[in-house]
Parts: C-alpha cells; structure tokens; sequence
C-alpha cells in the first residue's frame, strides 16, 4: 500500500486539540490525545501510525519520515476515515492557521488592493481589519520607498516571488518597523496570476541587536587597531585548524612591516620570524601552554621585514564557552618593547659603570633604608673604614654606625628626605671596634628597587682634623700673645693716657680745654673697650672646651657691662646639649658677639634678647632688639659679610630680619658637627 501523508503548512508540532477541528474530535473520541501530526503508511504494511502534521505536503514518492517508538499503531480503515475527515476541513484548518499566525499574512489584488487582513497584520501594523480591508498596500510604505510596491507588484503580474525581501513598513501609529517579507503569487484554476500574497515577519528586535552586535564589532575593531600592539586570534589544539591564526591587526604591518594575511596564509611565518637565539625557549613555553591552558607570557626577538631585531612582549589568553568550559581561542597581544629593552640595557650599562665606580672610589658610600634605617649596601672604602666585612655591614643599621639618638638620627632622615638632598658637615661614626672616627657627610634620596632609600657618602677628615688642630693651636698661641701684648702694653697706655687726660682737665676746668679734653677722655675710653672685647675675642680660643651655654653667659655679661642705658638677657632652652662644641662654638660665639657690638653701637634699643635652642641637628642662636631697625636692602657692612661667611663655612646659614622702628632679629643656624 502506497504511503499517505496528509500535512497542514505553517503548523508547528501539537495535539488535535490545536487544530481548531472540533468535528474529528466529536466523530472519532479516541483520537482526542493522541498527538496526531501525519498519517503514514507502509507499501509493504497494512498498518498505518499516528506520526505528525509537517509543513508541506509529500507525494507517495517521497522520503517517509523516521517512525519512532513513540509512534501510535492505527487500523488502515480508521486511518482513511481520519484522512477524509481532514481533508473535508482543509479550508477550516488553513484559515485557522492564518488566523493564528504571528506573521502578518496579507493578500491583495494586482492593482495593490488589500483582500485579506489576518489578527498578525493587525497586532504588527495596528489596523483592524475593517481599516485594512480595501485600502492600498502603500499605506503601509513609508513615504522615502515610493517605488517599491510597483516593482513588486510588476514581479507578481510575472509570476515571480519574493523571498525574505527586508525593507521598512510603517505601523498605523507611524512607527517605523523592519520588515521581511515574503511575496508570493496568487492564480486561479487556469493558472492566471490573479493578486499576490505577503507573508511579513517583524525583524526589528533582531536588526536592533544586529546593529548593536555591528556597532560592538566596529569599537572593538576600532579600539583594537588603535591601540599601539598588534593583537591577534588563534585557533586553540582541540579546533579543527590547530594553532591557525584567523585575525592579525594591522598594526602587524606597522610594527614589524609584514602584512597582517602574512600570519594568517601561512602557519609557518611565526616560526620563521622568530629570532634563532630564542626559538627553542619561545616554542617550549608555547607547547607548555597549549597543554594546561595557562596564559602564555613571555619576552622573546623576532626578525622585521627590513632586518632590523624587534623585542616584543608576547600576552594571550585562552578563552573558553562559558557553559562547558570547551576551549574556544586564544586572544594575544604584542607589544613592541624594544626601546624598553634599549633602556633597560642602557641602564644596566650604567649600572655597572657606576657600580665599579662607586667601588673604586675612595669616600664611604652606603644606602640606607629609609623606613627600617637598614644599610642596604656598602662599598669596600666604607666597610674598610668602620672595619667590618661585607656580610656583617648589612646587618647594621643607621643606629648601629652613627652614635647619636634615634631621634636625632630619625629628624636627620627627615631633613633628607625633605629637602632630597643634604650636606651634613662633620660628623663621626663608630668603627667596629668602638672607636670614633671623623668624617664629612652628605646624603641624598635616590630610587632602590622600587622604593626610596638615602644614599650617603662619607669623606674620612682624621688627618685634615690632625692638620687643623696643629693649625689650631698655632693660631691660639698667636692669639695669646697678641692678646697679652694688647693687655699689657697698648691697654695700659691707653688706660694710662686717660687718667693723666683726666688729671688735665680738673686742672683746666672752667676753661675751653675742659669739653675738649673730655671728648678726649670719652674717646680713649671707647678704645679701651673696644680693645678689651678684642683681647677676649682673641682669648675665646682658650675657652673652646668650656660648655657652650656657660661661653655665651660669659659673652653677654662683658657685653651688659659696656651696656649704656638698656637691659640684656639671655635664654637657654632646656633641649640644648650643655657641652662643648668646639670650633663651632667658637665660630658662632663670634658670630652673637658681632651682633651684640653692632645692637649696642647702632640700635639704640631699650632691652637685647640672646636665645640659644636646639632645632635637630642645629644650633640656632638669635640676638634679637627693639632699636631703630633698618630698611632691608641697607643692611651692609663688613660686620654682616663677615658673620654670613663664619655661618657658610659652618655648613649653616645667617638670616637677618628689620623693619623700621620695629627692632632687628639676627638667627643663626648651624649644624651642631661637633658632638660626634
């Protein structure tokens, strides 16, 4: 028996009950479940089976469907009486299947007259279907497309179709729609093309998401070969086209001068670039990664068009389906790194430049830590001149070698780090075995590994100390006796001088001599104290061990006894070390007698303040007066040269600040160098 199959177009998979065919139902019950979709039968069988509707129809000719277990066994004759049934309600069932289309399914006349309107034209387009009827199909074209409905209509009266044609189409409310559309022409018994038929699909959900999916491809391109590396997709071991590599970005051509299709038509043009010296290393982390799927890092050469050798840093990742974890490709990135690498070279060049130097070089140079104080490095010149090895000099710190405070030590760091760069003076470190030894310092802040750290470098002075003590005490022996022959000879005859003046004038008085030899008189007195501050300025040398506050008590009580019609005082705050401090002691012990002289010479103040305080490291010393002031800009004098050069050459700074009628402040700062 020859097989029947008996099919509904456009109807997906369902029961009988979809099928809008209440009259099988009512004369065949039993089949009210059944899924019945096609009705087939066996040449070389008499049975026939429930199997399902499909969408076109198949003659006797055509390839039976799978029967599968799922499949109902019906009697031939109940099978016949089924296929009359449906086919005396073939014209039910298709309006039924127009009617509940979700594609608007429109016919219309040759002229372009709607005939037909079903509930999909209706939901899509807004019109019901009485609006529809009648009107012309151009309602629905937007006024930009005027040719188009002619030129299909001229298709119909050909007799030709129109397949998934996507346009635009314009809904009742004007919303403007994409469209797909499907015409095909309608005929008569004879064959005559009597109007067409359109089955439209709205698509603008997927154009919308077509154009974000282009719109998302064209940034990405865009960022992609805009973005200085070349980036690239291959094909992961498990793909059917291992390793082939499917995009390479332009940039290819603009790094390396190859073009971009080089890499992608031929599978071996990677390898052929790739530097002899570092292909074995290169290959071996490839096949590494493809095994575990790690991202593949690495640094590697490669040989450019033109010859030249180009460094590149080579960064992929593979990516995998997101539901089954199934290797999907690798996403790489290049970078030309080849002015770093020029750089980096350059700079282990110096490196080592500067590393001999520094090795050779005769001062101490050391890093320090600036956090922990740690010495992180040292040269030979360092660990020879504090005697330990270089195993050991790494385990001390800036506390260890330097015998201060750590709060002396931790302002010192912070001044460096402060100003990035700092002269010390004369310092002492403490050597191995416990003992000092003089030194100059100076540190600045510089990069290490990352983070900062001061570098500080040390001149050993032992012997120009040596030479300036024996300078010293030649100087001091002058001094003394240059202060002993003023004392015993020019102070006494001036002293002299004047009390003979003034046996004179009692013999003068009441005659025009007596003003005269008074002003005499005045004047040789004037002398004899100014000769008498020069004879102790000389003698301070004799003085330089004596505790340093105890020195400028001494200093401003002389000064309080040449004191005429003002008070002076002084303030020693309570941080100040009551020790000596050597030559800077004496320096700037003459440096606050210089400002004294000119307070009592030119000032005409009523009181004179001397503080001496301790700021970290330095000494500060103000004289400070209520006088006259003065105008900054005529503050000269040899004075006032020869108290800013004594402060230079202790490594510190004088500052001097007046206003008229406001008083004048002269400040001193030095580093306390002596202590150790």
């Amino acid at each position: 028996m020859a097989a029947k199959v008996v099919m509904i177009p456009g109807l997906q998979q369902g029961s009988l009950s979809e099928l809008g065919s209440p009259l099988l139902k009512r004369r065949h019950p039993s089949l009210h479940s059944p899924e019945v979709l096609q009705i087939a039968s066996h040449e070389d069988s008499t049975d026939a089976y429930v199997n399902g509707f499909m969408n076109s129809a198949q003659d006797k000719d055509s390839d039976l469907p799978n029967l599968e277990a799922s499949q109902k066994r019906i009697e031939p004759k109940r099978a016949e009486e089924v296929q009359q049934l449906l086919a005396e309600e073939e014209p039910a069932r298709l309006a039924a299947i127009v009617e509940s289309s979700d594609d608007a399914i429109i016919s219309k006349t040759l002229e372009g007259t709607i005939t037909s309107w079903n509930k999909g034209a209706e939901r899509i387009y807004g019109y019901r279907v009485e609006e529809a009827i009648g009107q012309p199909v151009s309602i629905l074209v937007p006024s930009e497309r005027p040719d188009e409905i002619p030129n299909i209509l001229e298709n119909l009266r050909h007799g030709e179709q129109v397949e998934h044609y996507e346009t635009v189409r314009v809904t009742k409310a004007g919303r403007r729609l994409d469209i797909s559309l499907s015409v095909s022409p309608i005929k008569d018994s004879e064959g005559n093309v009597v109007g067409g038929s359109t089955i439209a699909r709205d698509i603008t959900e997927r154009k919308k998401a077509e154009r974000r999916l282009r719109e998302a491809e064209t940034l990405y391109r865009t960022l992609v070969e805009q973005i200085p590396a070349i980036t690239y997709i291959q094909e992961p071991l498990e793909s059917n086209n291992p390793k082939a590599v499917t995009y390479m970005s332009p940039q290819y051509e603009t790094i390396l001068g190859y073009p971009p299709e080089s890499e992608v038509v031929d599978e071996e043009h990677w390898l052929k670039t790739l530097h002899p010296k570092d292909r074995e290393r290169v290959l071996a982390e490839e096949i590494r990664t493809d095994e575990t799927g790690e991202p593949f890092e690495i640094e590697y050469r490669v040989i450019a068009r033109d010859g030249r050798v180009v460094w590149l840093r080579d960064q992929a990742r593979l990516v995998r389906d997101q539901e089954d974890g199934r290797p999907l490709y690798w996403l790489g990135v290049q970078y030309d790194i080849t002015e770093q690498k020029r750089i980096e070279e350059e700079l282990k060049q110096s490196e080592r430049l500067h590393r001999a130097v520094v090795e050779q070089a005769a001062e101490g140079i050391f890093l320090v830590d600036v956090d922990t104080k740690r010495i992180l490095e040292a040269n030979t010149a360092y660990q020879e001149l504090l005697g330990y090895a270089p195993e050991e000099i790494t385990r001390l710190t800036l506390y260890d070698v330097v015998p201060y405070s750590r709060e002396d030590m931790n302002c010192y760091v912070e001044r460096v780090l402060e100003q990035g760069s700092y002269v010390s003076g004369e310092r002492r470190h403490q050597r191995r075995n416990g003992s000092l030894v003089d030194l100059e310092v100076s540190a600045n802040v510089v990069s290490y590994s990352g983070r900062e750290a001061m570098c500080i470098v040390v001149r050993d002075i032992t012997e120009r100390k040596r030479a300036e003590e024996a300078l010293r005490e030649v100087e001091k022996a002058e001094r003394l006796r240059m202060a002993r022959d003023l004392h015993d000879g020019v102070l006494q005859d001036l002293s002299y001088s004047a009390a003979a003046m003034q046996l004179t004038k009692l013999n003068a008085e009441g005659t025009d001599l007596e003003e005269e030899l008074q002003e005499q008189i005045d004047a040789i007195r004037r002398a004899v104290q100014g000769l008498r501050a020069a004879v102790n300025d000389l003698r301070v040398e004799e003085e330089r061990d004596r505790p340093f506050p105890e020195l400028v008590e001494s200093l401003v009580q002389r000064n309080r006894t040449m004191a005429r019609g003002y008070e002076m005082s002084l303030e020693v705050k309570e941080r100040l070390p009551k020790t000596s401090l050597g030559n800077t002691g004496t320096e700037a012990l003459r440096v606050i007698q210089e400002a004294l002289t000119n307070a009592r010479r030119h000032s005409e103040a009523g009181t004179v303040e001397v503080t001496l305080s301790k700021d970290g490291e330095d000494l500060v010393a103000e004289v400070a007066d209520d006088g006259r002031g003065f105008e900054p800009e005529t503050a000269s004098g040899v004075g006032l040269k020869s108290m800013r050069e004594r402060a230079a050459a202790l490594g510190g700074k004088l500052e001097v600040a007046s206003e008229v009628a406001q008083g004048t402040r002269v400040r001193l700062r030095v580093p306390m160098s002596q202590r150790g």
